[in-house]
Order: C-alpha cells, then structure tokens, then sequence
C-alpha cells in the first residue's frame, strides 16, 4: 500500500500521544488498521479503529503481559501499541509436526495464565458458540448434530482456562529472541481442546478436507497435548460448523471442513 497523509490520520493521536514514529505504510486487517512505528528505537506495532471484538481482544493480550503472546505497552479506546514479531521465519516454512508442536506450545503458554487479572472481560465459550443453536433450528442439518456436541461438551468441560479463540499459523508470529508468540486474540473462557482443534484444520482448510488428514492431525496433537484426539475432532467438527452457520449457505468450504471431521 502506498502511505499518504490520509492513510495516517486514523493514527494521528496515537502517534502524538505515545510518542510514535511510522516505521512503514500502514495497512487493514478485516477489523482494524494497523501501522509499524518505533518509539526509542523499538520496533512496534500501532492497531486502530478497531472493531468491538478487537478491543477485547487487546484487553486479554494486555492481561497475559507477554505469556505466549506479543507484549501490549500502550491501551486506550480502540487503539493499542504492541510488541512487533518481525523474525524472518513463517510457521508456514516449518514442516507440519514442527508448525503443531509451536502451535501447542503457544497455546499451552496462554492457557497456563493464572493471574486473576486475566479472566476479566473473556467472553464465555457458550456466547461465542451461540450461534450453533439457531442454525439447528432455521436449516437443521448437521447443525444441529453440531450444537448438541457444543452444549456436551460446554456441560462436561472441567477446567475453565483461557483461550486465544483463533489459534492458527497466521496468528503465531515469530519474535526473534522472545521465540514464537500470538497475536490477535478473541478472549474466549473454556475447554483448551478448542484452540487446539484449530491447529488441525490449519493452515490450509481444503487440504485439511483430504482423507485422513485431521485424524492424523488430531492424533499428533493428542500426543503432545494429552487431549483425546476424538474429542479434538468433535471440537474440529463443532467449529467448522460454527463458521458455515456464520458465513451462510453460500459458504460450501467450511461444511466440507464439518463433513471431514465426522469421518
């Protein structure tokens, strides 16, 4: 993106405000916007404008206070200035068992976060997945297989733990010397097997869908995490479904994703 003085402006009081320098063209994500800067040196990164679920979001990373995740060092309204991971390496370059075991180990970072600080604010896994519920009843289905394993397992979850609620390869940046940490958190409440049913279907969730992949996955998983693989399936299964109930009928990616979990 090329930088002109309006791509700035969203940022204008921030830069002011804490001090900031841009450090390259600013550019959007699906809910907010986001710059480079440095502030004595350092390399950061400026979020603004951003949407409700971002702002929370910011909130849980500036709880955990760098535990498996970049360091927030400035907060207010709907703006953040955080720690910038810009190590040249991409999970993506990582063969899989490699990108998994980092996947978990972040996780397991988040997850193992005791400060009381921490559960202030996260949003319960019964609201995200509220949703479920609703498309059983308006296009039945393998919905409402869905939101029956949901309400199971948000019944039978015994240790309530803090999640990323997006845990994938785009969200596990590398920090250099700091090593592999998150970014862009939802700041869910609940069973840890959620976060890391998504690692199965990442990064890719068509190849994901080819025969044998998420079982294998899941099993690999279940080993470094001591997590039943068929439960990480079911999990699998629950959220794929919760993203075709989100994207509508239109959507045929996130079903196949659905249809390959219960196989």
């Amino acid at each position: 993106m090329t930088e002109r003085s309006d791509d700035l402006a969203v940022f204008a009081p921030w830069l002011a405000r804490w001090r900031l320098l841009p450090d390259g063209a600013p550019f959007a994500s699906q809910w907010s916007r986001l710059l480079p800067v440095r502030r004595g040196g350092a390399p950061l990164m400026l979020k603004a404008a951003m949407a409700e679920q971002e702002v929370a979001g910011s909130r849980f990373l500036q709880a955990l206070d760098g535990q498996g995740a970049v360091r927030v060092f400035e907060r207010e309204a709907d703006a953040v200035l955080m720690e910038r991971a810009a190590g040249a390496h991409r999970l993506g370059d990582l063969d899989e068992d490699e990108a998994l075991e980092t996947l978990c180990g972040v996780g397991d970072a988040i997850h193992s976060a005791g400060r009381a600080a921490i559960y202030d604010g996260l949003v319960p896994l019964d609201r995200w997945l509220d949703t479920l519920p609703g498309a059983a009843l308006e296009r039945g289905g393998t919905f409402v297989q869905a939101a029956g394993t949901a309400q199971r397992f948000l019944a039978t979850t015994v240790e309530m733990r803090p999640l990323h609620g997006d845990l994938h390869h785009g969200n596990v940046l590398d920090a250099g010397e700091r090593g592999w940490l998150a970014i862009d958190p939802k700041g869910l409440l609940g069973d840890r097997a959620f976060d890391h049913a998504l690692m199965a279907i990442a990064p890719d969730p068509v190849a994901a869908q080819a025969p044998g992949v998420l079982r294998r996955r899941a099993g690999t998983i279940g080993r470094m995490t001591d997590l039943e693989p068929g439960r990480l399936l079911d999990w699998v299964f629950v959220q794929a479904s919760l993203y075709a109930a989100w994207y509508g009928p239109s959507d045929d990616l996130w079903p196949a994703v659905a249809a390959a979990a219960r196989r």
